[in-house]
């Protein structure tokens, strides 16, 4: 065993003085915070801003698996083919296209414009709507996430996602 395991204190420390210092990068140069929003701005391409990304990552994740414990990370590790699965569905059938990036869409619009009956159709997205990727704003009535509009708005990155 390691001479200084981490614990949930130690590693909430981290992240709190992390994410502290990522705000204050991104005030000391005037720069939006990330959002869910559609209209979220990539994140800085700056060294400074990467290793604190890094770092705020790391020890959130650590934070995450304590906290989760091994039997739920396994549960949600092994499962991840299915998100990946209505990933690819949704990329197959022009999801990301047929949700308008500045409005919503309701289910029966949804299924229609991508050539899916409604309760495939709905399966998929909400399940990608767990992920953020997609929101259920309101019953059957979506709209894109700040992830799913970059994959709208972008064909390399909607290609290299599709790759998978």
């Amino acid at each position: 065993m390691a001479a200084s395991q981490p614990n949930i204190q130690k590693l909430l420390q981290q992240t709190v003085s992390y994410a502290q210092q990522l705000l204050g990068f991104l005030d000391d140069r005037q720069l939006l915070k990330p959002t869910f929003s559609p209209d979220c701005p990539d994140t800085p391409k700056d060294p400074a801003y990467e290793a604190l990304r890094v770092n705020l990552n790391q020890t959130a994740n650590d934070l995450l698996l304590l906290l989760n414990g091994p039997k739920n990370f396994l549960r949600t590790f092994h499962t991840s083919a299915y998100d990946l699965a209505a990933c690819q569905v949704a990329l197959d059938f022009g999801f990301f296209e047929a949700v308008p990036v500045d409005g919503t869409t309701t289910l029966p619009e949804l299924a229609s414009a991508v050539g899916v009956d409604e309760s495939r159709a709905g399966s998929v997205i909400r399940l990608l709507a767990t992920q953020r990727i997609f929101e259920e704003v309101t019953p059957d009535v979506f709209c894109h996430t700040a992830t799913s509009a970059v994959v709208a708005r972008n064909a390399d990155i909607r290609a290299a996602v599709h790759k998978q």
